[in-house]
């Protein structure tokens, strides 16, 4: 999703750039990771941003950093009045809206995570049938039910993808971040750290960096 909003295009006062999860001693550039300030450009109408109909199985992962226990959301899909129709947000708790519609809102919050500790993390969900799996750091911590309707799937219809951002282009997440994806597979979350986000410890320059703050602008 960072790719769709083209976060890389936006200029130094609307993004800090910063060293990502696994800078590497190979890699020219190791600024690969993200803090949003300002610029309300960070948003695409749903019709481009999910072109084809969503999966009623998926997974979302993430790489963040965060830098305090407040939660905060990382992206919302919102309908055509502004109403959120799926968003991830991420802080002390982990929590998950999904809402078919108007009527039938569900989220599912996992409660005491503390990723607070400047570290990134790795964060994934599984969404399969009636449940919710969280996967941090490559290791499944637990499920949940997801209160919702086999028979229909989320359909975004002339409405707004918002990432780090809020309806009004303020902040909506403060914390740093190097990857946001929604794979349309319910096991791509099981395969973060092997396939969409890999690290080996040889391709690390060091925990420093870890800790780090933003290198450029």
């Amino acid at each position: 999703m960072l790719q769709l909003v083209e976060i890389d295009k936006l200029d130094s006062y609307e993004i800090t750039r910063q060293y990502g999860f696994c800078p590497s001693s190979f890699i020219e550039n190791p600024n690969t990771a993200y803090s949003y300030h300002r610029g309300d450009k960070l948003k695409l109408p749903t019709e481009k941003a999910f072109p084809t109909i969503f999966p009623q199985d998926f997974s979302i992962l993430a790489t963040v950093r965060l830098k305090h226990e407040q939660i905060q959301k990382i992206f919302d899909v919102t309908d055509e009045k502004g109403k959120s129709q799926l968003a991830m947000s991420i802080g002390n708790n982990i929590v998950l809206h999904y809402h078919l519609s108007e009527d039938s809102p569900s989220t599912v919050e996992f409660l005491n995570v503390k990723l607070n500790d400047l570290r990134w993390h790795r964060i994934a969900l599984s969404i399969k049938g009636d449940s919710v799996t969280l996967i941090i750091d490559c290791k499944v911590i637990t499920s949940k039910l997801l209160n919702r309707t086999l028979t229909e799937n989320l359909k975004f219809n002339k409405g707004m993808l918002y990432v780090l951002q809020d309806k009004a282009g303020s902040v909506s997440f403060s914390g740093a971040i190097e990857q946001l994806l929604i794979i349309p597979t319910p096991s791509g979350a099981y395969d973060q750290c092997t396939i969409y986000s890999p690290c080996s410890e040889s391709d690390k320059i060091g925990d420093e960096m870890q800790l780090q703050e933003p290198v450029s602008g």
